[in-house]
């Protein structure tokens, strides 16, 4: 088996792995996930932001020091 053979072998395969993943990618078993996915950066996480008594404290224990 040559060089020409390996590069088609490996042509086939990504070609077949680069369909499984747009199937798997499209069905709608996954539809609901990826649109919660997709809806993430826009959503705001509370425990994330820097809550004021938080800032306080930390000044607090600076000045303490």
């Amino acid at each position: 088996m040559g060089l020409p053979e390996f590069r088609g072998i490996a042509i086939l395969l990504s070609l077949l792995g680069f369909a499984g993943i747009f199937w798997w990618a499209f069905t709608k078993r996954n539809t609901k996930r990826f649109d919660e996915a997709s809806k993430l950066p826009f959503t705001e996480d509370e425990s994330l932001e820097p809550n004021a008594t938080d800032l306080n404290s930390t000044a607090d224990k600076d000045a303490e020091k």
